[in-house]
């Protein structure tokens, strides 16, 4: 089969199997989006939060910002290239602060996180510029009391007893109590349920560690002050029996078994990212995704993605 294609001003000549046309016609071709993380591992998505996108099929914000000039706030959403649009951050901003009010939930599942209580808000422009680790787009949760948290009924699923979940984060300069990414409690005054990957307090070895509730295991691992992290946390809890899993740059530091109580349905439930009463340290968290199943069989795979954009191992 011949074909050819030629085209002048607004008209053009195609040939097909020695057949002439000629006349106007366009040609177009629509990109194709790129397959994101979450498009193709979306099964038993809890909760995303990032400053990427990580689904196609997400089209809203990826934060909601306060600016300290005048305490205004907007929607900051993604570039085309999947990036949190730091252009319209810090032209909304200006020379002053920003702050994140509400990180968006791109599962799909409506599950944001937020903050009103502006002295309690995580930082993401510092005079005009915005924080970063590795190159890539992040905010700054002080060593005194920010926190973004959910607090309404649906809180439960987001730190359930069978998850699982990816974090990348930063180690800040000041560690004084424990270091956790995200926390789920029954109420406001509870102990935690679970904690995200989570830092021992001890003042020269910060070791990390899993809790799952009622018993803690520690890896032979530690954390870093000022380094940037790609961990999961894994785990099962179920009466009786219970399972954790430990990840860091895609190693397995930590598999145990704990004997767990019966489960205590919350009546107030309350997920957190960030510090929670006591326990301060500064951290730079850049992505929290969480899972409703154990993910052991994807984990690796996911983390090699998760690393292709943060270069972290």
């Amino acid at each position: 089969m011949a074909l050819s294609l030629t085209t002048g001003g607004q008209g053009g000549v195609f040939t097909l199997r020695g057949n002439t046309f000629a006349g106007s016609f366009n040609v177009s071709t629509a990109p194709i989006p790129p397959t994101l993380l979450l498009d193709t591992y979306s099964g038993s998505l809890a909760a995303a939060y990032s400053f990427r996108k990580l689904r196609n099929a997400y089209t809203g914000s990826a934060i909601r910002v306060r600016r300290s000039s005048d305490n205004t706030e907007t929607n900051i959403g993604f570039t085309a290239a999947g990036i949190l649009d730091t252009t319209a951050l810090t032209t909304f901003t200006g020379a002053g602060d920003g702050f994140v009010t509400v990180w968006y939930d791109q599962s799909g599942n409506g599950l944001n996180v937020s903050q009103a209580t502006t002295a309690a808000q995580p930082k993401i422009v510092a005079v005009g510029t915005v924080f970063t680790a590795n190159s890539k787009t992040t905010m700054q949760f002080d060593a005194t009391n920010d926190i973004l948290l959910r607090t309404s009924s649906d809180a439960e699923v987001l730190a359930m007893d069978s998850h699982s979940s990816v974090f990348v984060h930063k180690v800040g300069a000041i560690w004084s109590n424990v270091y956790a990414v995200y926390q789920r409690r029954i109420s406001n005054s509870n102990n935690p349920i679970n904690y995200g990957p989570q830092g021992d307090p001890g003042s020269t070895v910060r070791t990390l560690y899993a809790w799952n509730g009622s018993a803690a295991t520690y890896s032979s691992v530690a954390y870093q002050l000022n380094t940037q992290y790609l961990e999961n946390y894994i785990g099962n809890v179920v009466p009786g029996v219970g399972s954790m899993k430990l990840f860091r740059s895609n190693t397995n530091v930590l598999t145990s078994t704990n004997s767990m109580g019966t489960k205590s349905i919350p009546t107030n439930p309350v997920f957190t990212i960030g510090n929670w009463t006591s326990e301060f340290t500064e951290k730079y968290i850049q992505e929290v995704i969480i899972w409703s199943t154990d993910q052991s069989s994807n984990i690796s795979a996911i983390n090699t993605l998760v690393n292709s954009y943060y270069s972290i191992y």
